[in-house]
C-alpha cells in the first residue's frame, strides 16, 4: 500500500474537523460551510486522492487507500483524535475508518451517505460511469452527475461552480475512484456499535439518497441526531449551508463536552 500526500488546506481555530468532500468532486465544495465553521472549529480540508490538486496514484485504487492517504495526512498534521464528516463518497470513507481506526474518530458526520455495500445493479452502473469518464471524459460525467447532485432550481451560480470542479479532475482519476466504490465493504454491523458523538444529515430533495435511509441510518446509531435539510439535493453542504454547519456546530459541542482534554488547535 502507497499512500499519497494529499493536498489539503487548513483555517479556523478549535477542535479539529476533518472534511471529506464527495464524489466526483473536490475539497472546493466545502467553502460555504468552512466560511461558518471556521470560528468553531480547526479545519482540515483535503483533496482526496486524484481530485482537486491531490496526486491520483497507481490506478485503479483500493478503496481502503482513501482512507489510508487521510490516515497518513492526520499523521503528518500530529492529529490523533479528530471529528470527521463525510458527504457521499467522503462518508463511505467516514465509515471504512471507523471500521479500521476507531481509535482516530472522537465523532462522526455522515451526510447523505449509506452504509450499505452497493447492489449488482449499483456496481453494473459503477462501471458503466467509469468506462463514460474514461472514454468521453470529466465532462460528460458532470452532465450526467449535475441532476443527481443538486435540485434543479438550484441557483446557476452552483450548479457552474459544480460543473467547474467536476471537470477539472482527471478521467483517469474519476474513473478509479468509481470503481473503488463499488468494491468497498457494507459497514451497516457497525452501526450499533458507534460509541462517539455522531450526527447523520440528509435532504429532502436527494435523489441518491432518500430521506426514510437517512432516518434509517440514523436509527441505528445508538444517540445520534439527526437533520434532515429542506429544499436541498444530495450536496446538502452547497445547497443548505447555514443548517449544515450550524447542526455540525452542535456536535462539535457535544464532542467537546465528551472529550474535554481533545487537542485543539
Amino acid at each position: 500500500m502507497t499512500t499519497m500526500d494529499l493536498a489539503y488546506e487548513t483555517c479556523g481555530a478549535g477542535l479539529p474537523l476533518v472534511l471529506l468532500h464527495a464524489y466526483p468532486l473536490s475539497r472546493a465544495i466545502w467553502r460555504p460551510v468552512a466560511s461558518r465553521l471556521a470560528s468553531t472549529a480547526h479545519l482540515v480540508l483535503p483533496d482526496l486522492r486524484g481530485f482537486g490538486a491531490s496526486p491520483g496514484g497507481p490506478q485503479p485504487a483500493a478503496f481502503g487507500d482513501y482512507g489510508d492517504d487521510v490516515v497518513a495526512l492526520l499523521d503528518r498534521l500530529g492529529l490523533a483524535r479528530v471529528v470527521l464528516a463525510g458527504v457521499s463518497f467522503g462518508g463511505y470513507i467516514a465509515l471504512d475508518l471507523l471500521r479500521r481506526h476507531p481509535e482516530r474518530l472522537a465523532g462522526l458526520v455522515l451526510s447523505n451517505t449509506r452504509a450499505t455495500a452497493d447492489t449488482p445493479a449499483g456496481v453494473a452502473a459503477r462501471a458503466q460511469q467509469a468506462a463514460l469518464a474514461e472514454t468521453h471524459g470529466a465532462a460528460a460525467v458532470a452532465d450526467q452527475m449535475l441532476p443527481r447532485l443538486l435540485r434543479p432550481d438550484a441557483p446557476e451560480e452552483v450548479q457552474r461552480a459544480v460543473g467547474r470542479i467536476i471537470t477539472a479532475n482527471q478521467p483517469g482519476a474519476i474513473a478509479a475512484a468509481t470503481r473503488a466504490m463499488a468494491l468497498r465493504q457494507d459497514t451497516s454491523a457497525l452501526l450499533g456499535q458507534i460509541a462517539v458523538p455522531t450526527l447523520v444529515i440528509g435532504a429532502t430533495d436527494d435523489p441518491l439518497i432518500a430521506p426514510a435511509d437517512t432516518v434509517a441510518l440514523h436509527r441505528a446509531i445508538p444517540d445520534s441526531s439527526l437533520l434532515i435539510c429542506r429544499a436541498s439535493g444530495h450536496l446538502s453542504c452547497l445547497e443548505q449551508p447555514t443548517s449544515w454547519a450550524a447542526a455540525v456546530a452542535a456536535l462539535l459541542r457535544r464532542v467537546a463536552t465528551a472529550e474535554p482534554r481533545l487537542s485543539r488547535c
